[in-house]
């Protein structure tokens, strides 16, 4: 069977799909990323039954050199490919080669292949538009915003992507004071002065330790604050220098190695289950071992739960925006972190330091909102801003209309004299102002400084004016 003949064969037809479909995106991928074929193509080579080895093979056998593109161009010719398509193709291999990283879409990879065989783009319509859709919907984007171009994305949720080492917990002290000790902590105890030893002690089951010549103490449960000072007390009975004026004994205990505690992350993460981590942990930590929440889940409203009830909830927006939290959760083992899903959700664009994709919780609206986005650019419109809502099921006279335009004095927000309350899917839009000059005068033509210039006390007439600009040129 020739080449053309198999091009036009139906049975043939949805080979070349594939095989297409690999080829276009090998040659378009960079050397260096050879082996990253993308999940569609690789999708669509499974349900032809062919593994990318064998897509390369098969273009061998046609005759198809992958490390020659000129030869791959001709060979391309007598297939019958449209000589607009091979200069395409070949163009982009060039690009590849001076530049390092080329942006490559899946959908042009699509687009190409239709130019590539009208046959197959007719015969596979349907395969074709589906393919298209997957390439085009970005794998971060909700499907409640497929088909919206996503130029902003959604605050926050980048923070845990490629956390490094140094932001785990770790498993050795120091720690704050607030710290709270438990079984299987270590604990070290320094004395010096009149009387010097250091202790490294095990805090055992029952949550007791033994120190000698003082004998034993529970210490589970108490914060290292003040479990301290009530060694300092009990040491003293047996040093009496540690509260003598002025003290010739000195004491201090620190944590040396924190005890491991396993807690259980559910509900919106990519991989839910139990993870053991280290005493010191608050639910911030440990959302970095699960990556974060998924982009369905809430940043805003975290629960940790204990004994059967929600014992308080994380907002990661204090960190996010703030820097920290004023009353972080210490984890114990058995915890449960629960990540439900995302609340009410809107969008802002305009003249803000932020614009982004934003959760609010209960009670927030469009001056909360502005505070997150980081407030107004200097050259924002504060008479107006604008709100994109859908409409309620209930409100729509047509079913095809679901959504409309409401206009807000962002001066009243500014001021505090309106709230305005957002809704989930509400996307608001605010507007720059135009560049426009109230004191300023422009000169142009035969003078020597043609230009803007200021109204005042050296510009109040036409003749001033052209003094300024240096006097005419005389031509």
């Amino acid at each position: 069977m020739t080449p053309h003949a198999l091009k036009k064969s139906p049975h043939h037809r949805p080979l070349i799909t594939a095989l297409l479909l690999v080829l276009t995106s090998i040659l378009l991928v960079p050397q260096s990323r050879a082996q990253e074929v993308p999940a569609d193509v690789q999708r669509e080579l499974r349900q032809r039954g062919m593994t990318e080895e064998q897509a390369r093979e098969q273009a061998a056998r046609m005759g198809i050199d992958l490390d020659n593109p000129a030869q791959a161009a001709q060979r391309a010719r007598e297939l019958g490919i449209p000589e607009a398509t091979i200069q395409r193709l070949l163009r982009a291999v060039s690009d590849v080669e001076t530049v390092p990283e080329p942006a490559i879409t899946l959908p042009a990879i699509v687009d190409t292949l239709v130019l590539v065989d009208q046959d197959v783009a007719d015969a596979d319509a349907d395969e074709l538009a589906k393919l298209r859709q997957a390439a085009e919907r970005d794998v971060d984007t909700p499907l409640e915003d497929y088909g919206r171009e996503q130029k902003i994305k959604y605050f926050g949720y980048s923070l845990f992507e490629n956390v490094p080492q140094a932001f785990e917990p770790s498993s050795v002290g120091p720690v704050d004071d607030g710290y709270i000790v438990g079984p299987a902590d270590e604990l070290r105890l320094s004395v010096w002065g009149a009387a010097e030893f250091q202790y490294d002690i095990t805090v055992d089951r029952e949550g007791r330790v033994f120190i000698p010549n003082v004998g034993q103490l529970t210490v589970a449960g108490r914060r290292l604050e003040s479990l301290r000072q009530d060694m300092r007390n009990s040491l003293s009975r047996s040093y009496a220098g540690l509260t003598s004026d002025p003290p010739s004994v000195f004491m201090d205990l620190t944590l040396t190695r924190l005890r491991p505690v396993q807690v259980f992350v559910l509900g919106e993460v990519a991989q839910p289950g139990g993870y053991t981590v280290s005493s010191n942990s608050t639910p911030f930590n440990v959302l970095y071992s699960v990556g974060g929440p998924l982009t369905s889940g809430s940043l805003r409203s975290v629960q940790v739960v204990r004994g059967g009830r929600v014992l308080g909830t994380v907002d990661i927006y204090n960190y996010l925006l703030k820097g920290y939290d004023k009353n972080p959760i210490r984890l114990q083992s058995n915890d449960f972190i629960f990540i439900p899903p995302r609340e009410v959700t809107v969008s802002i664009e305009g003249d803000v330091y932020r614009p982004a994709i934003y959760e609010l919780r209960e009670g927030e609206g469009m001056a909360e909102l502005l505070a997150y986005a980081g407030g107004l650019l200097p050259d924002a419109y504060t008479k107006r801003f604008q709100v994109d809502r859908i409409i309620p099921f209930d409100r729509r006279r047509d079913p095809s209309i679901a959504r409309e335009l409401l206009d807000f004095s962002l001066e009243r927000v500014i001021r505090g004299e309106e709230t305005v309350t957002l809704q989930d899917g509400d996307r608001v839009n605010l507007f720059s102002i135009v560049d426009l000059v109230e004191n300023a005068v422009s000169v142009a033509g035969d003078v020597y400084q043609p230009g803007r210039y200021e109204i005042g006390a050296a510009v109040r007439t036409v003749r001033d004016l052209i003094r300024e600009a240096d006097g005419v040129t005389g031509t």
